[in-house]
Formats: structure tokens, sequence, C-alpha cells
């Protein structure tokens, strides 16, 4: 890869960490080969159980459905005398196990045949609370290449910083074993995905190969406990595991305090991204709340596993942020998808928003978004139907009622409500990073009253409004897809869609002033560059007759928004020629000259 061409992000952790004191055949969460059949049903409907085989469970799960006569999939689950996550001895530490009822869940879905991607620092398989071969290097990767990697064998089975195996330890450290913690799907396989570094860094295109990577391997769920500028990188990695039924989940952010600006992943359309709460069910105060956040979930002093083992004989730890809060909703859905083999995307995203615990303003909010993810709503079968006994049959004749029945006058039946019509247009106003979605007002009636209307972006809900327009920022030079239903008591309109595109704000580079005094700096500003390019500034002059060019600095643009920086001038009084040069959004090179006197 070139140099220049990266975008860094960082594990999404709030604050410090506080210490507590040719594939192989697919395997079971205990380790154990598990064997996969598809179950085919005659016309006397008879089942049949017919073994397929494939690299992975989830590969395994594909191919059953898919044979002639098929009625589903089957993994073979070990059974055994159930141990509960209250025998694990540090469970009452765990203050969002409780705050999600999970102990509640009865019965918890069987996670044999769930695969989550962990796309992190890395994951310790050497942990005292994984089931043996759980963590599945043999599936996972390492994209980062350095001495870690080469020292794994590039299976992402080692984690130099600890994030990795913390979040993974959320997701999936092994319940009711008599050990450590109970993860959220206690025992589900775990893909190692190494995409940062021993610092926590990374770049985004490493972290979108890694998502492709783990749809190609069978991943079922993936977790990207990461945050970071503005990107493209991520759309079509993202859209691609959508398509194949596999949800991203990611943190949303922990900036509030530092200028709360939309992040990357948590912005892509399609992702499922986390904000954190505390354990009173409040918003945590970092918590990202640009309205990215989809669900939220605990992300305050989240126990897990230490892979620093920084305690001796305490390996676990705990960690804050939406990081901690994104492995929960992970887990949820791997818990989900066990239980609704064949689910897709969007019907797991559904089914979240309809459970969610609601906090905050009703309904989305920029703090919850549709609020704490409720695992135990979304898990626990309903009640069956209590079904009347018929009343016993009253042999003796009815007494004769001389007085004639008082008439009662029926109040006329109320109208029938039903769904309001469509809106009649929808418009997309091109502006600078920016569009405006207008559409046509729907008029109500007295059987199809207008509530509201409902604007999509890219097929993912992006607000619900009582007026007809919005003005969505969003990157420029990228084409939008937007649609807008109208909603009442009766029902859903049908929606109508348009498409729009962006401007790139239009580059700018200038200068303070063009005279500064000797050892003098001089202010360059620059706007909208493209992220990754580089502002180069030079100084030509006049010295002993000859003509002299010094390149000042060069500084390479972190990201689409200002940047802004000083340069040192040559020393002596003379005068000479500031020349800058960058790359903006379109690829076009900016170059600006000011004459300067120093002295």
């Amino acid at each position: 890869m070139r140099a220049g061409t990266r975008r860094w992000l960082t594990a999404a952790v709030a604050g410090g960490v506080v210490v507590l004191g040719a594939a192989s055949p697919a395997y079971a969460a205990d380790g154990e080969t598990a064997d996969t059949y598809a179950t085919v049903v005659d016309g006397s409907g008879r089942p049949t159980y017919v073994e397929v085989e494939a690299p992975t469970v989830a590969q395994e799960i594909r191919k059953a459905e898919s044979l002639p006569g098929s009625v589903g999939a089957a993994v073979e689950t070990p059974v055994r005398i159930a141990g509960t996550a209250a025998d694990d001895p540090l469970r009452f530490l765990q203050w969002d196990n409780d705050a999600l009822r999970l102990d509640d869940i009865t019965p918890r879905p069987a996670v044999a045949g769930q695969l989550v991607a962990v796309i992190d620092t890395g994951v310790s398989p050497a942990e005292e609370d994984w089931a043996a071969g759980q963590v599945r290097c043999d599936l996972g990767t390492d994209v980062v290449g350095d001495a870690y990697a080469a020292a794994s064998g590039g299976t992402g089975c080692v984690d130099p910083h600890g994030h990795g195996t913390h979040v993974a330890g959320t997701i999936g450290a092994v319940a009711g074993n008599g050990i450590g913690m109970a993860g959220v799907a206690g025992g589900v396989q775990i893909m190692p995905v190494r995409a940062l570094d021993a610092t926590g860094s990374g770049g985004d295109v490493d972290i979108a190969r890694g998502i492709v990577w783990a749809v190609d391997h069978g991943a079922t769920v993936i977790n990207m406990s990461i945050g970071g500028p503005r990107s493209g990188a991520y759309d079509a990695a993202v859209a691609y595991a959508v398509d194949h039924r596999v949800p991203v989940v990611v943190a949303n952010g922990n900036n509030r305090l530092d200028g709360d600006a939309p992040q990357w992943p948590a912005s892509v359309p399609g992702v499922f991204a986390v904000a954190a709460t505390e354990s009173g069910g409040g918003s945590a105060s970092y918590s990202n709340s640009s309205g990215t956040a989809l669900i939220a979930a605990p992300g305050s002093r989240i126990l897990s596993m230490d892979v620093k083992h920084t305690t001796p004989g305490t390996p676990y730890v705990y960690m804050s942020g939406t990081s901690m809060a994104s492995p929960h909703v992970a887990a949820v859905a791997a818990l989900w998808l066990a239980a609704h083999p064949g689910g897709t995307v969007e019907q797991l995203r559904g089914a979240l928003i309809a459970t969610a615990t609601d906090l905050g303003a009703a309904g989305f909010d920029n703090l919850y978004g549709y609020g704490l993810v409720n695992p135990y709503e979304l898990l626990t079968p309903a009640p069956a139907p209590v079904v009347a006994e018929p009343a016993p049959v009253v042999s003796e004749p009815a007494p004769v009622v001389s007085e004639p029945a008082p008439v009662v006058e029926e109040p006329a039946p109320a109208p029938s409500l039903v769904a309001p019509a469509a809106p009649g247009s929808v418009r997309v106003l091109a502006q600078t990073e920016a569009l405006r979605v207008s559409w046509d007002a729907v008029a109500a009636t007295s059987t199809a009253p207008v509530e509201g209307y409902r604007l999509y972006r890219n097929g993912v809900l992006r607000a619900t409004l009582a007026g007809t327009s919005f003005t969505d920022r969003v990157d420029g030079g990228v084409a939008y897809t937007y649609a807008v239903e109208a909603y009442g008591a009766g029902g859903t309109s049908g929606q109508v869609s348009a498409v729009g595109t962006a401007r790139w704000a239009p580059a700018r580079l200038s200068v303070n002033r063009t005279a500064v005094l000797k050892k003098g700096r001089i202010v360059v500003r620059g706007t909208s560059l493209r992220p990754g390019s580089t502002v180069v500034v030079r100084e030509t002059y006049a010295y002993r007759k000859a003509t002299r060019t010094v390149v000042l600095a060069v500084v390479r643009v972190s990201g689409g928004d200002d940047v802004s920086f000083t340069v040192l001038p040559a020393q002596g009084a003379r005068t000479g020629t500031l020349s800058l040069q960058a790359v903006d959004h379109g690829g076009r090179v900016i170059r600006v000259s000011r004459a300067i006197r120093v002295g």
C-alpha cells in the first residue's frame, strides 16, 4: 500500500482500563466436531436426517437448506446437565448481564451454528474462559502484517493490545462453566480478524478487507468496535455483508465531549451502530450523540477478559466505551439468528427496534437510538393462547318473558381506516456536502389520516418527520437513494424514491498575510481537501543573485474538513514568493501563490 493512502482508526475505548484485582472441519462451541443434518420430510410427514459436510457450520447449514425436500438444517448440539451463569464466580460483577435480563431467557437459543467475527486487535485463544477450539484460529486472519502477525502464523490469534479479546469475551465467554464471567452468547464461536495493531490503530481499507474475509469464511455476525473519520472505504464491504445476510455491528464512537462529529463506520448505511449506557441506564457521557446510533447497550465498566493478566490470578478487567456496548448487540444478534435460521439483516433490525426499551425522548433520539437492546423481549417466546372451554349445555327451557325486550339503538359503525396515499413526488436537491429532500404533502381524509412521514436513505430509516423536507449531511460526490412514505392510524403508504448526489465543498487555500516579521510564522488554511493528500508549502527567494526554492512544510490532510497549520519562513530580510499546493476531492490540483516580505 502506498504511503498516505491509509485512514487511521482507533479502537473505540473511552478512557483507560480498570484492573479487577484446505479447510478444517466445523467445530461446535465446545470444540468437538459438529454434525449438520438436512431435515427431509416425505409426503406422510415422516422426517429423515441427511448429514452434510462443509468447511464451516454456517456453510453446512446453507448446504443442508438447499437439498431437495429439505425443510431446514439441524446442527447436532451436545447436551449435558445444565450449568447456569450463576456458577461463574465473577458473574455477580456483570451489571450489564443483569440490565439485559440474560439469565431470565429460557430456553436460550443454541449457538452451535453461529460464528461471530471480531475485527479488532486480535483475539487470544489462551484465556481460561474459552472452550477448546472456540476461537477459530483456522478461520481467522491478520492483515496488519507486523511481527505479531508472523508469530501467530497470520491467524489473528494474538492480541498484543487486549481490546479485541475483551470485546470477544463479552460476546462469547462460556457461561455456567464455573470459570470467570459469562458472555452474552456464551460458547459461540469467535473468528479473529486482526486489523488493528498493538497501539489499537489501523487503516480503513484493511478493515474493509476484514469484512470481506469474514463473510467469505462463514461469519454469521461481524463486530467492529472501532471508530474514525469519514471514509468511503466501508460502503461496498458492508453492502456485501448485508447481501449475504451477515449483520455488521459497530461502536457509535466516544467523542461526544470532543466535537461529537459522526464517526465511521458507524455512519455507513446498513450497519447496526451502538451507543453506550451507564449502569443506571443513562447515556454514557462519552457516547456519540450525532444521531447515527440505531440502538444502545451497556458500555461503562464492563467486565471481560484481560489478555495482559494485569492482576496475577485474575485475568479479567473493566473497560468502558461504545467498544464495550457493540459486542452486547453482536452477541444478541447471534442468539436471534440461532432462533431464526434464514433470518435477514432487515428482519433482525426490525426485531431489535420493535423490542428495544425506549429511553430518553419518546421514539428515536440521538442519545439512545431506538432504546436499550432488550434480548429478553426479543428472544422469550410468547405464551400460548388460552383456549376457553365451551359453556355447558343447559337442558332446561329458558323462562318465558312476557315483557317485550327494550329497543337498543346501535351506534353507527365507525368508518374503517386505510393507509394514506403515497407522496406525489420526491425531489433531491444537491447542495454542498448535503442533500435537501422534499416531497408533496399527502392530504389527510377521515378514513386515511396522516400522522407524518418516514424518510429512508439507502433503505435505512433516516428520520421521522411531520413536515415535508429534510436536509441530510452526506459525502459529496456519492449517490444516495431516498424513499419517503406517509403513515397514519390506518397504515403506511407505498414509498416514493429519488436519487441525488451532493457537491463537494469547493477547495480553497489561503495564508494569513503577505508580510511577516523576521522569524514570524505564516498561518495556512485550506478547506475540503482530499483526505490522504498533502499540502506542500514552498518559498522562492533571491540569494546572492541566485534564485532558491525551499520546501517549508509538507502536511498530510487526515480528514475532509478544514486544515490549519503554521510554517516558519527562511531567515533573512528579503522579499520572496510563497506557493501552496494541494488536491481537492475531485482530484484537481489547487495552487496559490503569495508575495511575502520577511524582516
